[in-house]
């Protein structure tokens, strides 16, 4: 590698370290304060630098914000996204993404609290559900819905409108979710009796009598 393509690397790899720790700064602001609190002086001391450095990786704070929703979020939905093994049934596999987002989510309890009550519009367009526009929660809806469709052509589920059943799904896990924080269950037993039971009641009304395990 050439002496100048190896500064650049490093350059950038600092650049996006210090970009991560602002970042993480301001996600430790919301934890306590929620988003009202957030300033893009209060981020920068918060992180180690002067006020009008961070400017250098936000241009403002509503794309600081933005940024800080994406990261916080790509963590969560990551568990959507995990590999599963293709034997188990399609409510298997629903199933077992819910749980990894759910758990996801507890962990970042008060952020995630924050984020989903947020008036600010621009908060609600990244986390819309039951809208059509393109959002964090929609890309992971999209999935369900193509699990959903699958469902029903490999006959484990009745036959409905799979867009509309994933919203329901996903808005029915979403208040339960909310429920767990905003009464502080930390007893996992419970939170796990709570999802399974909230399970059973959905996939009740939608899954055909005989469910078909797949080899």
């Amino acid at each position: 590698m050439r002496r100048v393509d190896m500064r650049t690397k490093m350059e950038e790899s600092k650049r996006s370290a210090i970009k991560e720790k602002m970042l993480q700064s301001a996600e430790g602001i919301v934890e306590e304060e929620g988003f009202e609190g957030i300033s893009m002086r209060e981020v920068a001391k918060r992180s180690g630098y002067t006020p009008g450095s961070i400017y250098q990786y936000f241009e403002n704070k509503d794309v600081l914000i933005r940024e800080l929703i994406k990261s916080g979020y790509k963590r969560i939905m990551k568990a959507i996204n995990q590999k599963l093994d293709e034997k188990m049934t399609i409510e298997e596999q629903i199933i077992q993404r819910f749980t990894s987002y759910i758990g996801a989510a507890l962990n970042m309890r008060e952020y995630y609290k924050a984020v989903m009550f947020s008036e600010d519009p621009k908060i609600i367009e990244m986390t819309a559900v039951l809208h059509s526009e393109e959002s964090h929660e929609q890309r992971g809806i999209n999935k369900l819905e193509k699990a959903i469709e699958k469902g029903m052509e490999r006959g484990e589920f009745l036959k409905g409108d799979p867009t509309i059943i994933a919203k329901i799904c996903w808005t029915a896990n979403y208040g339960l979710l909310l429920r767990i924080i905003i009464e502080d269950i930390q007893d996992k037993k419970v939170i796990q009796e709570l999802i399974q039971e909230q399970f059973r009641l959905l996939f009740q009304g939608l899954r055909k009598k005989e469910i078909i395990k797949w080899e």
